[in-house]
């Protein structure tokens, strides 16, 4: 009886031992399994499971929520997926990799546990495991069960599997698993993994791809098909046969097909589609790490729902959420392209003032003079270019700049010429000699920002926050504040038509001075470097008239302007506009963002009804299974009740002033002269703008459906130089976009007609006035020029001729300098404070006197000015 278990060869006889050894510790085991098992049904639920909510990928879609926009994910690149769209080959595939006892077992497989320690004694060491998919989901999931590769932490996977199994069925296991486990390069999850490695959903995976996916599973980083071709491609193998020849095309191919034959041989499929399946080649399409095709529009996404009171400020990555956004992509592509090529041309014309700056520059009394300090960005002379160095001459001193290619700029070819001039920034000076070493400013290139808004319900539909997105994630469109000079006028003359002035309200433009309580007192100066006598308001804005803004604003009262034009800052719950309780506050000295410019401007064109812009209109959370931890249900940004910032009637008349800006005014030449009159053109309305020393570029317009700014200007606040102005610079950039989006939008959509026309709300009469005495026009008028078709809230609109008999305007003008301090012709105020009636303001039907005023007529009274709700939101 004990000859066959004891037979005389030792090795055999011990081999023998072992195994009754083993199956003593395996029916063991099986016991204690089921010990196990009635002590671990008792335990307190895994919190873990019960609500899963794995991070998943947040997916941005355009306006029509089919176009993917963007992608975001923190570590994990995971899309989860129910089980019922799991395939069965790739279910039959994860079971032949890993665990062919999955649906046999309890967690734990004893005969699994017996077959691998049987080959670890054998060779003394590890050589395979016993862990089946719950244990691996464990592992995966549960931080209290660790990674480290001792006996302790197989005991703590084998009880929470156990624990699992107590709680779950099968399937839900096996969907916690398929949506849980790594897959390579950051991808986590069978459905990530189907779209990375083969740009397929996972209902659409063929078997071989099921195989591949199965078989990465074990050493992702080595048999993911993607990094297994590249080492392929290069000469390296992990896995090789006897002879060193390498085991198939590459590594993801040779474990792909051995998984195949294992599901073979488990008859999971048939002899022919195991051989269909390993001829099929690898065929790889993976997709870009995180796609973004609009970086800065996304941008604004992200900062809105963070900001969002329903969501709070958690994380955006991660979150499963699937957002449409407001963004028209077409609208989108075209808004980049313009502005880049909008800001390559602006590059060239600064280019080319290099020389004018250079003068001026090195003026010893106006500039920096000639001598060169460290830490100066100043213009220097190219001598020689050469490789990865500029070779320069400032004046007698020699210098040199290392730079590295490429050089961003728009045109380098055009710059990094022997003999043209460059900014540097001066590093070091050779005391001894002068030489001097320099560098590029860490940021060379003219930016921009551009925004597009629906007027009526603040959709985004456009946003371009700057030209490189790898270099700098700083959003110019939304984060960036500056001045925006007088593209921030038409709010100061919103504010004064609500104060009871009209287009035709008469300011004399002459020089004046405010005290202000130092030493200097504030003059406030033209761009033109003159003076235009009795100017009308309309005039003013067309002209875009300092002066008589700043003597507007002291008319109605610095704070009560104040508080006007802040009741337009409606873009930004937590950001405002800090709008400076100063005289020349309508002249746009203090920093604002071209969005919240943008919902300003729509808030005039659409009647005056306060913007918030919206960048995303529905998001709706992952399905994780409804229960289970996730909260499914969509969520709508609704555009809010909005108050009314201005009436109806005073919206028009300032729409009205901006449209002549264009017609013959600042934007005459870049916009009015390009646009007005091709067919099909709706009515454009705008305004210039242009910051101190040039620094910053602005246009900002309207047509009845969108509002669009743009900004132009150095990071640092360097100037843009000589005559580079709003109209020059933004306004073409401006034109160009208007002029092929209008086409654009009529092409790609032709259910959403565009209107022609703003609308004309009612109240308003209209009438033809003389540009310098803001009376009626007739043929008789002086040297003054006709405004047709002026509009006025009834009652306030002017009933006398101008007969002729006036002569203000040009004729009373001062040439080509300011008046001297103490000129009798420079009225002096005594402060900045609020004066209601200051002897620069007149009404309507008046005259300056030591004229004749024409026969006497009724001044009607103006309209009280419109107040806003108790809760209305003014700092």
């Amino acid at each position: 009886m004990l000859g066959p278990l004891f037979p005389s060869r030792p090795w055999l006889w011990l081999g023998r031992l072992t195994l009754l050894l083993l199956l003593i510790v395996a029916a063991g085991a099986g016991a204690a399994t089921g010990v196990l098992l009635a002590l671990i049904g008792e335990s307190p639920p895994l919190p873990e499971f019960e609500h899963y909510s794995p991070r998943l990928i947040t997916r941005v879609y355009d306006r029509t929520g089919a176009t993917l926009v963007a992608e975001f994910y923190s570590v994990e690149r995971r899309d989860f997926v129910p089980i019922e769209e799991v395939p069965t080959h790739l279910i039959d595939a994860f079971r032949a990799a890993e665990d062919e006892r999955f649906y046999d077992h309890v967690g734990v497989s004893p005969w699994d546990v017996l077959v691998s320690a049987y080959w670890n004694f054998r060779s003394a060491g590890i050589v395979r495991g016993a862990s089946t998919i719950t244990m691996q989901l464990a592992r995966k999931t549960l931080e209290d069960v660790g990674t480290d590769r001792n006996i302790e932490r197989k005991i703590r996977e084998a009880l929470a599997a156990l624990q699992i199994e107590s709680r779950y069925v099968k399937d839900q296991i096996l969907e916690f698993y398929l949506n849980q486990i790594p897959m390579g390069n950051g991808v986590y999850g069978v459905q990530a993994a189907a779209r990375y490695y083969f740009g397929v959903d996972v209902q659409d995976l063929s078997l071989a791809q099921c195989a591949t996916i199965a078989g990465l599973t074990q050493i992702p980083e080595r048999f993911n098909p993607i990094d297994a071709r590249q080492r392929a491609e290069q000469g390296r193998r992990y896995y090789r046969d006897a002879n060193g020849q390498p085991l198939g095309p590459d590594d993801s191919t040779w474990r792909r097909n051995l998984v195949l034959r294992n599901m073979r041989d488990l008859n999971y499929i048939t002899e022919e589609e195991y051989l269909s399946a390993r001829a099929e080649g690898m065929m790889v399409s993976s997709l870009p790490d995180r796609q973004n095709l609009a970086p800065y529009f996304v941008d604004l996404v992200r900062r809105q729902i963070r900001e969002d009171p329903e969501f709070g400020r958690g994380g955006f990555s991660g979150q499963g959420w699937t957002i449409r956004s407001t963004m028209d992509l077409p609208l989108q592509r075209l808004a980049e392209q313009v502005l880049t090529g909008g800001l390559a041309t602006a590059e060239a014309m600064w280019h080319a003032r290099k020389e004018q700056r250079l003068v001026a520059e090195n003026d010893p009394d106006e500039g920096l003079g000639w001598r060169l300090r460290v830490g100066q960005r100043r213009l220097v002379r190219i001598t020689a270019v050469e490789e990865d160095l500029l070779r320069l001459r400032h004046g007698d001193a020699a210098g040199e700049c290392a730079y590295t290619s490429p050089v961003p700029f728009f045109r380098p070819e055009r710059i990094l010429r022997a003999g043209e001039l460059i900014d540097v920034v001066i590093e070091e000076i050779d005391a001894a000699t002068g030489r001097f070493t320099a560098r590029l400013p860490n940021w060379p290139r003219i930016e921009g920002a551009m925004v597009v808004l629906d007027n009526d319900t603040g959709e985004v539909l456009a946003l371009v926050g700057g030209t490189d997105w790898s270099h700098s994630e700083y959003n110019r469109a939304v984060q960036d504040g500056r001045q925006p000079g007088s593209c921030f006028k038409p709010f100061a003359f919103a504010a004064a038509m609500e104060n009871g002035m009209t287009p035709a309200t008469v300011f004399t433009d002459q020089r004046v001075e405010f005290n202000t309580g130092g030493r200097e007192p504030y003059v406030p100066v033209n761009y033109e470097n003159r003076y235009f006598g009795d100017t009308t308001l309309i005039e003013a804005l067309e002209h875009s008239r300092n002066v008589v803004t700043v003597l507007m604003t002291r008319r109605i009262g610095v704070s009560r302007t104040r508080d006007y034009v802040q009741r337009f800052d409606f873009a930004d719950r937590t950001r405002r506009w800090q709008v400076p309780n100063f005289i020349n506050l309508g002249l746009g000295v203090h920093d604002v963002s071209p969005l919240s410019l943008a919902c300003g401007y729509a808030t005039i064109a659409n009647g005056g009804r306060a913007i918030r812009p919206r960048a995303w209109t529905e998001l709706t959370p992952p399905n994780t299974r409804a229960g289970w931890g996730s909260d499914t249900r969509s969520r709508s940004n609704r555009i809010e009740a909005r108050p009314d910032v201005l009436s109806p009637q005073h919206a028009y008349q300032v729409v009205h002033m901006m449209r002549q800006a264009v017609r013959t005014g600042t934007g005459q030449t870049t916009i009015g002269n390009v646009l007005l009159g091709q067919e099909g053109m709706p009515q454009i309305a705008g305004k210039t703008g242009t910051t101190t020393n040039n620094i910053d570029a602005w246009f900002g317009g309207m047509t009845p459906d969108w509002t669009v700014i743009v900004r132009v200007g150095f990071d640092d606040n360097t100037p843009l130089g000589p005559e580079m102005t709003g109209g020059k610079v933004a306004g073409p950039i401006w034109a160009d976009f208007i002029e092929r989006a209008i086409p654009l939008w009529r092409e790609t959509h032709p259910n959403e007609p565009l209107a022609m026309e703003f609308s004309i709300p009612e109240g308003l009469v209209f009438r033809d006035i003389c540009s310098e005495s803001g009376l009626l026009w007739s043929s008789t008028c002086g040297s003054g020029q006709v405004y047709p078709q002026v509009p006025f809230v009834a009652g306030t609109e002017p009933t006398a001729s101008c007969g002729g008999g006036y002569h203000g305007g040009s004729s009373y003008t001062y040439g080509s300098s300011y008046a001297a301090p103490g000129d009798p012709r420079t009225r002096v105020y005594p402060g900045t404070g609020p004066n209601p009636f200051g002897s620069g303001y007149r009404l309507p039907g008046s005259t300056p006197s030591g004229q004749t005023p024409p026969p006497p007529e009724p001044v009607p009274q103006p309209p009280p000015p419109i107040q806003p709700p108790a809760d209305y939101p003014v700092l």
